[in-house]
């Protein structure tokens, strides 16, 4: 992430951690992507740090939240960074879903033509002990599954 890439490439780079509500955890991860050489493009948190009204900021990167609207008394439990210079455009799909546990996100190359590819980051709370076999499917819906805790991408138009 140090410089702008030459060109845009055809791969996005996706970290999707639970953060666990911790403000440390919360800025050591934007520490650590400020100063590590590894390169990620788009961050799907789940469990973020919340104040009551904001989140952490990470230089250079757009923060996304769940619905365009949290109230004083809600916690959103999933939120999106992208980074600035990456060269996509987002979406957030407000018109499927507004919800505080999980996201829908249209992504493609700035100017493409081609098809957004979906990306959902989703959050589900499970009771200590409980174990939630994945579900796996190959229906295109839009209604995304709650069950367990991470991301699901698929890519509109025909397959």
């Amino acid at each position: 992430m140090k410089g702008k890439p030459d060109k845009i490439s055809s791969m996005l780079h996706i970290c999707s951690i639970n953060i666990n509500c911790s403000t440390n955890t919360m800025h050591a991860l934007a520490h650590n992507i400020a100063t590590s050489e590894q390169t990620f493009d788009i961050l799907l948190i789940q469990e973020p740090w919340w104040s009551g009204s904001i989140t952490t900021s990470v230089q250079g990167w757009q923060v996304i939240f769940p619905t365009p609207m949290i109230k004083e008394n809600e916690c959103p439990r999933v939120i999106a960074y992208y980074w600035l210079e990456v060269g996509i455009e987002i979406t957030l799909r407000t018109d499927i879903s507004t919800d505080l546990d999980y996201m829908i996100l249209d992504i493609r190359c700035e100017g493409s033509r081609h098809p957004s590819t979906h990306l959902i980051n989703i959050y589900n709370q499970t009771e200590p002990g409980e174990l939630i076999e994945p579900v796996y499917t190959s229906n295109r819906t839009h209604q995304p599954s709650l069950r367990g805790t991470g991301i699901c991408t698929t890519t509109s138009g025909t397959a």
